[in-house]
């Protein structure tokens, strides 16, 4: 996982990842200082706060996740969808503030989807999700790497 942040030149996505992992591998003061990291980038740039919220899931601080999460649906951040299929956010989905958050951000996507009268999750044609030339830093790392698991997280730091 450091590797996959050097080769992808610090991403947000990528940071958070490790720093998820550092939190469950017990190195809280490394998970710490990519929280810092991406909260002083978050100044200058934009951040998703599902980010923030999968180094917290990684430190266990389950109140200061579902601050962020709060925040990523205002922010409508697509990475927020991933939380489903992250086997780390197990615990978090088990409690209420979970569904809370679910449902207000499929309640937000349904009214956005009924007034425009288009496709809810506005992300859909982001230059990931098609392929090809257009494949994101995701596409050509996953390429590089190969598949990685997303269990067993604390492994591979």
């Amino acid at each position: 996982m450091e590797v996959s942040v050097a080769v992808s030149g610090r991403v947000p996505a990528c940071v958070a990842y490790l720093g998820m992992a550092y939190g469950a591998a017990g190195r809280a003061g490394d998970a710490r200082t990519l929280l810092t990291e991406l909260q002083e980038l978050g100044q200058s740039a934009y951040v998703p706060p599902t980010c923030l919220a999968l180094i917290y899931v990684g430190l266990g601080e389950t109140g200061n996740v579902f601050e962020c999460l709060e925040k990523a649906v205002e922010a409508r951040d697509p990475m927020i969808f991933h939380l489903k299929f992250i086997p780390q956010c197990d615990a978090i989905r088990g409690d209420s503030r979970y569904q809370a958050v679910n449902d207000e951000l499929w309640k937000r996507h349904s009214d956005t989807a009924a007034q425009s009268g288009k496709t809810a999750y506005r992300y859909a044609k982001a230059p990931y999700l098609q392929g090809g030339e257009n494949a994101s830093w995701l596409s050509t790392l996953s390429t590089k790497l190969g598949a990685m698991p997303l269990d067993g997280l604390s492994a591979l730091v």
